[in-house]
Parts: C-alpha cells; sequence; structure tokens
C-alpha cells in the first residue's frame, strides 16, 4: 500500500525522514507489539522462579514466570474460593506439551483449560482456595515472539495481582506482554 505523503519527489524525502523517526508507517509494516513494563516503568523481568514463601502468603495472585523448564503460571488464595480464567497466546509459535498442576477435572468448580486447534492460544478457568493450581507449558525459543496473558480475577483485569519472575514485579497493565525467549 501508498502511503499518500510519498506521491511526490518532496513527499518521499519528508516520508522516508518521518520513517526514519518512526513517526509513520506504512501499512505494509509488520506489526510492532508492545512489551509490558512493570508499575515502576522498569523492564519485566519474567525468568525465576518466585520465591516459594509468596505461593500462600498473599490473598489472591498470579505468578507467571520463565526457567530452564520452560513457561509457568500459578494462582494462589490464603482463604476464599477464587475464579481465575483467561487466556495466554503465542504470537508465532505453536505451544509444545502442557502440564496441568493441581487442576481438577471433577466437582462442583471443575478446572478447565485447552488449547485451540493451531496450538496457538490456551484457555483456562482455575478454580483455586487456600492452594496453588496452575499449568506449566513449552514454546520455542524464538526471539521473534511474544506472548499474551490475558488473565482475569472473578472477571475483573487486576494488575496488582499479577506478579512476574522472581522478582516478583506487577505489570503496568493487562494484558501482559512478555518476550516468548526471554
Amino acid at each position: 500500500m501508498r502511503c499518500v505523503a510519498c506521491s511526490s519527489i518532496g513527499g518521499i524525502a519528508l516520508c522516508s525522514l518521518l520513517v526514519l523517526l518512526g513517526a509513520v508507517g506504512h501499512s505494509d509494516d509488520p506489526p510492532v507489539s508492545t512489551i509490558t513494563t512493570a508499575a515502576g516503568g522498569e523492564p519485566l523481568r519474567v525468568t525465576g522462579l518466585p520465591r516459594t514463601d509468596e505461593f500462600t502468603k498473599l490473598e489472591y495472585r498470579y505468578f507467571v514466570w520463565n526457567d530452564g523448564n520452560g513457561w509457568h503460571l500459578r494462582t494462589t488464595t490464603q482463604k476464599a474460593l477464587r475464579k481465575f480464567e483467561g487466556t495466554i497466546t503465542s504470537s508465532h509459535d505453536p505451544f509444545g506439551k502442557l502440564r496441568p498442576i493441581g487442576l481438577e477435572s471433577n466437582g462442583k468448580h471443575k478446572d478447565l483449560w485447552e488449547v485451540d486447534e493451531g496450538r496457538k492460544t490456551i484457555r483456562f478457568t482455575i478454580w483455586t482456595a487456600k492452594k496453588f493450581d496452575g499449568f506449566d507449558f513449552d514454546l520455542p525459543n524464538n526471539p521473534d515472539a511474544t506472548l499474551t496473558f490475558d488473565l482475569k480475577i472473578d472477571g475483573k483485569d487486576r494488575p496488582r495481582h499479577v506478579f512476574v519472575g522472581r522478582a516478583l514485579q506487577t505489570p503496568a497493565a493487562l494484558p501482559l506482554v512478555v518476550p516468548a525467549a526471554p
């Protein structure tokens, strides 16, 4: 697709300068993903297992991290039953293995999880009370790919209840978008 500003010689020079400065782009340009920052504006560090004492110390939380064993998502509550639901979407590559951790497929509040046909989206509903639940998953190490975590607790975005990596950073906003190969 042609940029209207590029239709004259002077316009071509102006358009080239604006593209170099990042002010405009052409519709043919690849989409630029926005990587989520921490609540304080610094980059999120997704690597490393969160401190294990934090899993049950906090009222209700998500934990998301990456390590040598792949990606991990956990939910936890101190007391009350909470509904954790969402999607995890890969921008490029299909998910490998998905391993449920503490998820129940029976009972009044059974946990649900599924991977779409293309294996690029995981959908889940996890009911958690007084413990931790979640799953682990694999993804190819692609430096161009991102993961988008659209996470809800009791039907609401709660970024202050999402903790990322060993540093337990909270995202500035949801959905959480992070490099798939940190």
